[in-house]
């Protein structure tokens, strides 16, 4: 019976330890596959709180710190953020760095969770993670098998007690881990796990309560560091728009001053290439701002050679004395070279020479001033001497008009001398006409007063009249109603008759003369030395062979004539007489000319 009792309760023992064995593994993976599921719940928990701004803002670093945090977690084998379908950021065990990340959600050995992260309500991104169930399973087989073997030897020594320590040493210090790790789970750090005793559940409680505890400076330290790194950039950001705001401001306020500047601004670097501009610059070269800059002053030159010369004369000399003051001409964008004063002085940093800022001065229309004021000038010493000689010469021919027609009164019965006082009075009264221009061209045509011409009245009965007899034809393009000429007169049919005359003489074969008139309404400065006022334009053309080019400057100088010597077309004073006449009106008078 003892056999029997004995092997009936070995038996017994044996099948109890089975089932108990049993049953302790059901419960145990249960267990398992809960505090898996539990921890997964955790980290997702944990991306979702940790993770929006980092995926929000792109930050690698908050990201990387998130990530680490979570592979802490033996059990973790993956993890990692997507953005926009793109992954952002990831983390690998070692053992699983060439698995790729989809093979976890094919394999039961693993549980893969993917959750949507959002930001403000919208989505930010998205967070996978995989866990190892056999992770899991290792970390719990040493418990297990130390409860067997603690379960085998007590039911050998004492069965009747074996349920009643298995059940106060066991379960009830597992019931309380399972409801601690279920309160932990729920996002409750704070929880204490305590199973009352100190044997190898209380002291996997008590690891589950450091895990806890450092969880919670983990997730605190974090959340204090994304919440400084959020503080940072956003004190960074405000920052950097403040001082973009001021970048623009005063770059607003550089290009407002270097537009108003009345000369033209180029900076330009070494390689001579255009980086900014001003709008005078624009009006100078006709070229817009985009169209200069980023290219290079070569557009400014009539040839890659004159652009070279141009470099290795100057740019030494501005290196080494740091300013240049050059007169050089400018090519404009419409292929119209002009005269311009460049001055130049180098950008210097601490760093060396950054470039060249050069003023461009346009003094085509001073040039133009200065030869006016020469011409008036010649023409007025002229115009003295000429007054002076005609004076003179007008008292002498008195005399000698005089004289001719007492001799003639004398000598009426003899033809022959006579004819001879004849001719010589027709040269006097020739060289009296003479006399009568050089004093007009003299005075200027300043008249004893002014009045109103009208314009095209005048033109009317001038131009048919001078051409009558010629075989020039004319045409009259005149804009009405023309403003009247505040002009005595008789000077203006004189200033009309002379540039009709001029024209008509210059067409021997015969030909066209133009004469087009047109209102013209001047703004201060648009003309060089012609005030603000109203004016009218009028052009005279005709078809002939033209002025030669270095002639054309001389055309209003007294007693100049591109006529054939002795010519009896003309003296010569046609021309200076009308410019003296216009001058003197407070007008301008120019030639234009195509051989």
């Amino acid at each position: 019976l003892g056999r029997r009792f004995s092997l009936t309760l070995t038996m017994v023992a044996l099948l109890n330890l089975v089932v108990v064995a049993a049953c302790f593994f059901i419960y145990s993976s249960i267990r398992i596959e809960k505090d898996l599921q539990a921890q997964l719940e955790q980290t997702v928990t944990f991306a979702r709180i940790s993770l929006p701004t980092a995926i929000w803002q792109l930050n690698d670093r908050a990201m990387d710190d998130v990530l680490n945090a979570i592979m802490i977690n033996n059990a973790v084998v993956s993890v990692r953020i997507l953005a926009e379908g793109e992954v952002v950021a990831s983390k690998t065990a070692e053992a699983f760095r060439d698995t790729p990340f989809t093979s976890f959600a094919d394999s039961k050995q693993f549980l893969v969770r993917s959750v949507e992260v959002f930001s403000e309500g919208e989505k930010a991104g998205e967070f996978q993670v995989a866990f190892s169930r056999q992770a899991i399973r290792q970390g719990l087989l040493t418990p297990l098998i130390a409860f067997v073997v603690l379960a085998f030897f007590l039911f050998a020594a004492i069965l009747v007690t074996s349920l009643f320590i298995t059940r106060k040493y066991v379960f009830v210090p597992l019931g309380r881990l399972e409801l601690s790790a279920r309160r932990i789970a729920e996002g409750d750090l704070d929880t204490e796990i305590d199973t009352g005793g100190r044997d190898e559940i209380a002291r996997l409680a008590m690891t589950f309560d450091a895990m806890a505890h450092q969880l919670k400076i983990s997730f605190d330290t974090l959340e204090q560091k994304v919440n400084e790194r959020t503080a940072d950039l956003i004190d960074a950001k405000i920052e950097t728009e403040r001082i973009n705001q001021d970048l623009r401001e005063a770059g607003a306020r550089l290009q407002a001053l270097l537009d108003n500047y009345p000369v033209g601004i180029l900076f330009v670097d070494h390689d001579r290439r255009i980086m900014q501009v001003n709008a005078e610059m624009s009006r100078i070269s006709g070229y817009s701002r985009d169209e200069m800059i980023g290219g290079t002053t070569r557009k400014f030159y009539a040839t890659q050679e004159d652009f070279e010369t141009h470099g290795r004369r100057n740019y030494p000399i501005l290196h080494q004395t740091g300013a240049l003051e050059v007169r050089n001409n400018l090519l404009r964008k419409d292929g119209v070279s002009i005269p311009c004063n460049w001055r130049a002085r180098v950008i210097e940093t601490a760093a060396g020479i950054e470039g060249v800022v050069w003023s461009v001065e346009d003094i085509s229309r001073r040039i133009q001033m200065e030869e006016d004021l020469l011409k008036v000038k010649k023409l007025e010493s002229v115009a003295v001497l000429a007054g002076g000689i005609a004076h003179d010469f007008n008292n002498i021919l008195v005399a000698v008009v005089g004289n001719i027609s007492l001799a003639e009164r004398l000598v009426e019965n003899q033809p022959q001398v006579r004819e001879l006082l004849e001719r010589a009075e027709k040269a006097s009264l020739r060289a009296r006409e003479l006399v009568v221009k050089l004093l007009t061209f003299a005075s200027g045509g300043e008249p004893a007063r002014k009045g109103a011409t009208p314009l095209a009245e005048l033109l009317r009965e001038t131009v048919p009249f001078v051409l009558s007899g010629s075989n020039v034809r004319y045409h009259l393009d005149l804009v009405e109603p023309l403003w009247p000429l505040m002009m005595e007169r008789g000077q203006a049919d004189q200033v009309f008759q002379n540039l009709i005359l001029n024209a008509d003489q210059s067409m021997p074969e015969g030909g066209v003369v133009t004469v087009s008139c047109a209102n013209l309404a001047i703004a201060p400065g648009e003309i060089a030395g012609l005030p603000e006022g109203k004016y009218v334009r009028v052009v005279v053309e005709d078809t002939g062979m033209g002025i030669d080019g270095d002639h054309i400057d001389r055309i209003f100088d007294p007693y100049f004539s591109t006529k054939e010597k002795d010519s009896t077309k003309g003296s010569g004073l046609g021309l200076s007489i009308v410019h003296s006449i216009v001058t003197r009106h407070n007008g301008r008078i120019e030639v234009q000319s195509r051989p």
